[in-house]
């Protein structure tokens, strides 16, 4: 990277001095109901009073007073009218003497001021213009305000993300399929309000439900849509986050996701092509979305904000590593491979040095047709001296998890090694995995069977076949390479994740396993170590951490923590209390792999993706990180947020992820790929002056 080159954040700061005062009101609820209570509350508050509210660590903020009397006929309107779950909230108290924190601006700016309807429809009317029709769907850009602090001052973040939509509506389809329980587990999106939901559950007809419906609902759009319903029109609960919804079926329409694309006529490859972003078109979406917030709105960039933008030197990332022969080279990617067949491997397990590797393949492309990467895969591995034998080769029609089962069970029988699925192309730009690689791997790693995913666009490149390589040899017992020189600020470094079974149980529990990788501070893979347990909420039992983090192998060692998602506020105690049980010291890294807004680099006036190892630093413990590159160079990489806590620092936690992702090339896989009024007109005014530009 040059020096003229300028690194690009969709982030951008709030002037806070001409931010409006902020009142704030404390809910009295349980811990349990409080934060159910508060994500709703705000749009009840907003349609009795007026202007903007919102929800912001634990407490509501407007810039709106009202005393106690006001509030508690509020509360009388809402116990009476919407019950639930506001029958558990007992009273609402203005806070006195309250000073707004920064991050109580961000939130009230991005999920208040910036929700307003007129300019939500300047956002919608940008959107719509970058929407791709297809022959029977259409690709619509979607986008979320998030509200963040950097470096103690409030900002907002924007991220532009892709939905494919079928073009008849839910209940369109019902009519055309022999079982409506097909529908169970499809994703939708409701029309008028653009969010996004699983079906978990038929609830019924309109006929049994249109009156609990119409009295719950106050959106006069949402109201039509129930009185046109026919009496048999089926009634759906949709799931989103940890909340649940009933709608009518034509009040919602199909998300396409890419394994079910044959099913709606369409080709996978073509969607792909049309429903990427490259790093130029994303840009541009962003800025042309906060043009319409505001003129001149400036996001973060290097040359302005050169403090918050860092690269992997800036943090002491230059690996080594050693081979095979003990020989020790510096770190370059391509030439990995070209190392390994000169030098050989660091470590080859001893049962492969004597007996070849066992592979069983399960097929799940959709155009089944006969490619030589298994050939190629034979060749190179002979080339290190690897032998393998196919035991299995398995095609599956569609990659649904009970298909995967029943094609695993038969291949188990046969005692793999490991097991590869080559899979239909999925979309790499998007945020969540695919349902095929989700149930592939949840199986196999709630089975303990070392497993490798391969897309089918993958297969053609040169590249895929070392990665592929790599992957299975690590994940069978062999050391690639390792680094020549240890992380001195820890022992040990483990990935801790679940994985999840789509169904629940009666009691509302869910069959999970959590695992937890093991590496030793040179990079070595030392072991899985994989739990089963029945999972309440996300929060792993006590007993199964500690039975992930056993005496013998951890006492009075420093361990750094790698959380795929939130580490839950019990699980945090739990492994503190049971690292002082032990004599360790337990390092905490939050690894947050989806809603980070992106990064870029303008080179020579053309935007393109930024380098590997590229941060964003919030604070001294909270980052976005770039850790690696999609295999496209017309993707942009989603970066991870990541978030540590003291005395551990930001750049320590992201040196140890970028060494994980360095070890990775071993194939043990790190987780870290309404109607408008005056009060809305007042509000988007002040927005005009509080964003900078």
């Amino acid at each position: 990277m040059s020096q003229e080159d300028i690194i690009f954040a969709d982030i951008f700061p709030i002037k806070t001095d001409i931010l409006p005062q902020l009142f704030a009101y404390s809910l009295q609820a349980s811990d349990k109901e409080l934060y159910k209570i508060g994500g709703k509350l705000p749009y009840r508050l907003k349609s009795y009073f007026g202007k903007q509210w919102a929800w912001t660590s634990g407490i509501i903020v407007s810039t709106m007073y009202q005393d106690k009397i006001q509030l508690h006929e509020f509360l009388q309107n809402l116990w009476q009218n919407k019950p639930d779950p506001f029958q558990n909230l007992h009273e609402i108290i203005p806070i006195t003497d309250w000073q707004a924190t920064p991050k109580a601006m961000a939130d009230f700016v991005s999920n208040g001021m910036l929700r307003n309807s007129k300019i939500t429809e300047k956002i919608r009317r940008v959107l719509r213009k970058n929407s791709v029709n297809l022959a029977n769907a259409s690709i619509e850009r979607d986008y979320t305000i998030r509200g963040l602090v950097v470096q103690g001052q409030p900002a907002v973040s924007i991220s532009v993300f892709s939905n494919m939509l079928y073009k008849k509506d839910l209940n369109q389809h019902v009519c055309t399929i022999a079982q409506p329980d097909e529908i169970i587990g499809m994703w939708v999106q409701v029309k008028i309000q653009h969010f996004k939901g699983e079906i978990i559950k038929i609830v019924g007809t309109v006929a049994e439900h249109s009156e609990r419906l119409l009295h719950s609902s106050r959106d006069p759009k949402m109201q039509r849509l129930i009185q046109q319903a026919a009496d048999d029109e089926l009634v759906v609960k949709i799931k989103t986050g940890q909340k649940e919804y009933d709608y009518v079926a034509s009040a919602l329409k199909i998300v396409l996701k890419f394994e079910y694309l044959s099913r709606f006529g369409l080709d996978s490859q073509q969607v792909v092509k049309q429903i990427r972003l490259s790093p130029h078109d994303r840009y541009k979406l962003v800025h042309e979305i906060s043009q319409s917030i505001k003129k001149d709105m400036k996001s973060y960039n290097s040359e302005n904000n050169p403090e918050l933008f860092l690269c992997g030197h800036d943090i002491d990332f230059n690996p080594k590593i050693r081979l095979g022969n003990n020989q020790v080279f510096e770190w370059q990617e391509k030439k990995l491979w070209a190392y390994l067949k000169k030098h050989g491997l660091y470590k080859q397990a001893d049962t492969f040095k004597k007996e070849p590797i066992k592979i069983g393949f399960i097929d799940v492309r959709r155009n089944q047709q006969k490619t030589i990467f298994y050939k190629r895969l034979r060749h190179e591995l002979k080339t290190l001296n690897f032998n393998i034998e196919l035991i299995g080769s398995e095609k599956l029609p569609t990659p649904s998890r009970l298909q995967f089962e029943k094609e695993i069970d038969h291949l188990e029988e046969k005692e793999p090694h490991i097991l590869l699925a080559l899979l239909p192309d999925e979309n790499l730009d998007d945020e969540s995995e695919g349902l095929g690689y989700t149930s592939f791997k949840s199986i196999t790693i709630g089975r303990g069977i070392p497993s490798q995913a391969i897309f089918e666009s993958t297969l053609s490149n040169e590249w895929a076949v070392a990665n592929v390589i790599m992957g299975i040899l690590g994940k069978i017992g062999n050391i690639p390479f390792a680094l020549a020189e240890p992380l001195p600020y820890t022992d040990m470094v483990v990935g801790l994740d679940v994985a999840r079974d789509k169904k629940k149980n009666l009691a509302g529990s869910r069959n999970a396993a959590a695992v937890a990788r093991i590496y030793v501070n040179s990079g070595e893979f030392m072991h899985y170590a994989i739990e089963d347990m029945l999972l309440e909420g996300e929060t792993i039992p006590a007993r199964t951490l500690q039975n992930l983090f056993p005496v013998n192998q951890f006492e009075g060692k420093r361990v750094i923590i790698h959380r795929d998602g939130r580490l839950q506020r019990d699980e945090r105690k739990t492994l503190k209390d049971w690292a002082e049980k032990i004599g360790a010291t337990f390092y905490f890294v939050e690894v947050l792999k989806s809603g980070s807004p992106r990064l870029y680099l303008k080179s020579q006036n053309q935007v393109g993706q930024t380098t590997k190892g590229t941060l964003f630093k919030i604070n001294d413990h909270e980052a976005f990180l770039v850790s690696s590159l999609p295999p496209f160079q017309n993707v942009t990489p989603q970066p991870l947020h990541v978030r540590t806590e003291p005395p551990f620092t930001i750049e320590q936690a992201i040196h140890s992820i970028l060494v994980l992702v360095v070890s990775n090339h071993h194939g043990v896989t790190v987780h870290y790929t309404r109607s408008s009024s005056a009060n809305d007109f007042v509000d988007e005014s002040v927005i005009f002056d509080i964003l900078e530009g």
